[in-house]
C-alpha cells in the first residue's frame, strides 16, 4: 500500500517496511500533490495480517481503525486495497481478504484492487507472459525514445492472470482456493489497478537519473494509467451518509463477531464447491464468463457495480443466503 501511494504521488512520502521492520501504523491524514492542478488527501492505514486468519477481536480493531480513518475525510473518492501477486494466496490470506471486502461493501463502488509485484522474474516466468515478451524486447534499450510500443494493457494482464488462476487452482487439491479467489475478484469487477512500484534502490536510481530506460517507461506508463483509472472511477461519497460510521463500538463488536462467523461458514461452503468435481467445472465456466465480461468493462473504462452473476451463481451452489447487517455490510 505504501509503495503504491508513493507511485501515485511520485515521491517517497510513505514509509515502506523492510523484512524486519514493522509496516504502517496509525491513521494519519496527509496531503500530497499529483500535479500542479491536483492535490489529494490520503491515509495510509495498516493492513490485515497474512499469516493467520484474523479473530473477531482483531477484526474489531480493524473496523475501528477504518472508522477512525474515514472520519478524518469528508468525501471518499477511492479506496485502494493492495494484493501482492508475488506471494501464494494461502487460506489465511484469502480468508482475511474476503472478510475485508465484506466489511467495505457499503463502499464497494469506490474500492479498487491494486495488483502489486506482478513484474518479478518469477511471476513473469510463471504467468505474466505479456510483460515477459515486452521486457525481453526492450530491456536493453539505451533510451526511452528507443521504446516504440506500449507495455501490456490492463485487460491483457487481467486475462493472463485469470488464465493462470484456472490452470493452477481449478483442480481437486486447490479447488477451494480457486472458488475463493473468484469470489474475491468478483467484488472489484473491473475496478483494478496494475501498480508498477519501484523498490528503494530503484527509487534512488530514478532520483539520480540512473533508472534503466525500460523500467522508467514501465513506471511512467502504469502510473499514468493508474491516475486516469482513478479519475475515471472516482466517486463522491460523503462520509456523513455512511451507515458504517453511525454505530457504536458495541454494535460493531457484534458485527465483527458475525462477520468472522459468517466468513468461516462461507469459506467452508466455497471449499466444498471447489473440491466437488462437477461443481468445480461449473464454477470454472462461470469464472471464464466473468473474466470475459470484466475484460470488456476494463477496456471500456466501465467501473460501475453491476452485481455480476458470478457470486450469486456460486452462492446458489453452496446454498448461501445474503443477509444485511446493521452497519451496511452484506453477508453471503
Amino acid at each position: 500500500k505504501s509503495s503504491t501511494l508513493n507511485t501515485i504521488l511520485d515521491t517517497d512520502v510513505c514509509k515502506v517496511g523492510g523484512a524486519q521492520a514493522q509496516g504502517t501504523r496509525g491513521t494519519i491524514l496527509r496531503d500530497g500533490t499529483i500535479s500542479d492542478q491536483e492535490v489529494v488527501s490520503f491515509i495510509d492505514t495498516q493492513g490485515l495480517g497474512a499469516d493467520t486468519s484474523i479473530t473477531d477481536v482483531q477484526l474489531l480493531e480493524q473496523i475501528m481503525l477504518a472508522t477512525e480513518s474515514i472520519l478524518k475525510l469528508e468525501v471518499i473518492n477511492n479506496v485502494l486495497i493492495s494484493f501482492d501477486l508475488n506471494l501464494r494466496a494461502t487460506p489465511a490470506t484469502m480468508a482475511n481478504q474476503l472478510t475485508l471486502v465484506t466489511l467495505f461493501s457499503e463502499l464497494r463502488q469506490s474500492c479498487f484492487l491494486c495488483f502489486t509485484k506482478w513484474n518479478t522474474n518469477s511471476v513473469m516466468h510463471e504467468w505474466n507472459f505479456p510483460l515477459r515478451v515486452w521486457v525481453k524486447k526492450y530491456r536493453r534499450a539505451a533510451s526511452v525514445a528507443e521504446i516504440t510500443e506500449d507495455p501490456p494493457s490492463y485487460e491483457e494482464m487481467y486475462q493472463a492472470y485469470c488464465t493462470y488462476i484456472v490452470s493452477s487452482l481449478a483442480n481437486e487439491d486447490d479447488g477451494g482456493a480457486f472458488s475463493k479467489m473468484g469470489s474475491y475478484l468478483a467484488f472489484f469487477e473491473a475496478r483494478v489497478l496494475w501498480m508498477y512500484n519501484l523498490d528503494l534502490i530503484q527509487q534512488e536510481d530514478k532520483a539520480n537519473g540512473e533508472l534503466e530506460p525500460y523500467q522508467l517507461r514501465l513506471y511512467e506508463f502504469y502510473r499514468n494509467k493508474c491516475l486516469h483509472t482513478l479519475r475515471d472511477g472516482s466517486t463522491i461519497i460523503h462520509t456523513k451518509d455512511l451507515v458504517f460510521l453511525k454505530s457504536d463500538k458495541d454494535t460493531m463488536q457484534e458485527v465483527s463477531r458475525k462477520l468472522i462467523s459468517n466468513r468461516d461458514k462461507r469459506l467452508r461452503e466455497l471449499e466444498i464447491v471447489g473440491r466437488d468435481n462437477q461443481k468445480r467445472e461449473k464454477v470454472k465456466k462461470y469464472f471464464n464468463s466473468f473474466v470475459s465480461r470484466q475484460k470488456k468493462k476494463i477496456a471500456d473504462k466501465n467501473f460501475a457495480v453491476d452485481e455480476d452473476k458470478y457470486v450469486e451463481n456460486v452462492a446458489n451452489m453452496a446454498g448461501a443466503v445474503k443477509q444485511a447487517t446493521t452497519i451496511g455490510c452484506c453477508l453471503m
